[in-house]
């Protein structure tokens, strides 16, 4: 009776593995409406999504025990994406056969020991294909000593990437989240979701901004740390591209950083940090990945089991957060926050069509250009107001000049002539009339011989009036 039962079970889950086989084309980013990169970012992450179907299909069809054989085809660095497909694939058939986690248990003992992240993560891409929520696969499902209890958390962290990259309209386009998920279960929705937003916008930096920047203010933490998880552990960005990345995260740069070092330990339990880990390690978090991974295990240490308790999840990431902050030192740390904070600022909504908005450099070119022209017709209009008042000025005082000059002409004309003058002076010796613009006056004819002088205005020529040249 038991060998009738276990072979209708086998022929069950045959039949069951049969439907739930997966197509690589339900990966192809074209079909998917993704952003097409222009470089080799669309490659790499179609790669990586391939790699998870195949340890999918290689689950379905010959069991989590004999998975090893089915990856041989795939290099090292893609197989942490398949194990996560294998575990998908696990926990599915264990809920679909009420196997109570049997197979995904054989998975974690045998080919998926060195990648448990990877592997929870992928249950909980196999409850959110069920349209159930990954509660009970958290709380029941048991760990050996080498698996941390809290690694279960990232069961919602890929109950969120399945929901973003195979429901990505509703997710990320119209920014939906399932109803009534606690604080804790939200954060990490949106982290699995942040990693969606990485392959959604095919690792381009300003995209995923853009994306970010559409959510409600209060998730997009955790959609950072998302997004700094992917490119850290799938890659897809170059080094410019990396501390762009960087740069546009601004006060949520320790919320990047957590996602970068959650990826670093990843690949430091599996034993292999690719070349594209290692750099966006130090452009994300500015550490070495080692150091980076040391950050996630020491977190751990100081919270104990109870980071896999309610609240524990957020504990450990804010242990992460602050080993990052005291990695970088205060002075670094602010000055990071305080060069980057501006960076979102009048970013623009993302262009459906495929085109770039312009970004915050751009609009502040734009403005510094204005206003540098502003500027220089100011100065022009200033000068020429200056000019005209000047001239006008210099206009008023030639005509006052030539009415003193005339009106002074006018008051001595009765005045008898320079001879005259020194005619009447008894015995006085003759004077020579002045060049310097001064007016002699007679003196009074009852007293000793005196000149005296009263300063008059010299035209701008320095020449004598028009009055004095007609006398």
């Amino acid at each position: 009776m038991d060998v009738r039962r276990a072979a209708g079970c086998a022929r069950s889950a045959r039949k069951i593995s049969a439907v739930l086989c997966r197509d690589e084309r339900q990966v192809d980013f074209g079909i998917r409406r993704f952003r097409l990169g222009p470089g080799a970012q669309r490659e790499i992450l179609e790669n990586a999504s391939r790699a998870f179907v195949t340890g999918f299909n290689a689950v379905l069809a010959s069991g989590p025990a004999n998975l090893a054989a089915g990856l041989d085809e795939l290099g090292e660095q893609q197989r942490g994406h398949a194990l996560e497909g294998a575990g998908m694939a696990a926990a599915l058939l264990d809920v679909l056969t009420l196997r109570r986690g049997r197979r995904l248990r054989t998975l974690l003992a045998g080919p998926g020991r060195g990648y448990p992240h990877l592997v929870f993560a992928g249950a909980g891409r196999a409850y959110a294909s069920l349209r159930l929520r990954p509660s009970r696969l958290v709380r029941s499902v048991p760990t050996d000593r080498a698996t941390h209890p809290a690694l279960r958390w990232l069961a919602w962290d890929g109950y969120g990437f399945h929901q973003g990259f195979f429901a990505s309209d509703a997710t990320i386009g119209a920014q939906r989240t399932p109803r009534g998920l606690p604080a804790e279960q939200q954060s990490l929705f949106d982290q699995g979701l942040g990693r969606a937003v990485w392959f959604h916008e095919c690792a381009d930096p300003d995209g995923v901004a853009l994306r970010i920047a559409e959510f409600d203010p209060a998730r997009r933490g955790s959609l950072w740390s998302g997004a700094g998880l992917a490119a850290t552990y799938t890659g897809g960005a170059d080094v410019a591209d990396l501390g762009r990345l960087a740069a546009l995260a601004g006060e949520h740069g320790a919320d990047l950083a957590h996602g970068a070092a959650l990826a670093c330990a990843a690949r430091t339990h599996a034993g292999l940090i690719p070349a594209h880990t290692a750099a966006a390690a130090h452009a994300l978090t500015g550490a070495l990945a080692e150091e980076a991974s040391a950050w996630v295990a020491c977190g751990l240490s100081r919270i104990g089991q109870c980071a896999a308790g309610p609240g524990g999840y957020q504990a450990w990431r804010q242990e992460i957060c602050g080993l990052w902050a005291a990695f970088r030192g205060p002075g670094d740390d602010a000055g990071a926050l305080a060069g980057s904070g501006g960076a979102l600022a009048g970013a623009g909504r993302l262009n459906r069509g495929g085109e770039d908005t312009a970004g915050e450099l751009g609009q502040g070119g734009g403005d510094a250009a204005r206003g540098l022209d502003q500027a220089d017709r100011d100065i022009a209009r200033g000068l020429d107001q200056a000019g005209g008042n000047a001239a006008r000025g210099l206009d008023q005082a030639g005509g006052d000049i030539a009415r003193e000059v005339d009106q002074a002409g006018e008051d001595t004309a009765d005045l008898p002539a320079w001879d005259d003058i020194s005619g009447m002076a008894s015995g006085g010796p003759a004077v020579t009339a002045p060049r310097n613009g001064l007016r002699p006056v007679p003196a009074p004819r009852y007293g000793a011989p005196v000149v005296v002088v009263v300063p008059v205005s010299v035209p701008p020529g320095g020449g004598r009036s028009a009055g004095s040249e007609q006398r």
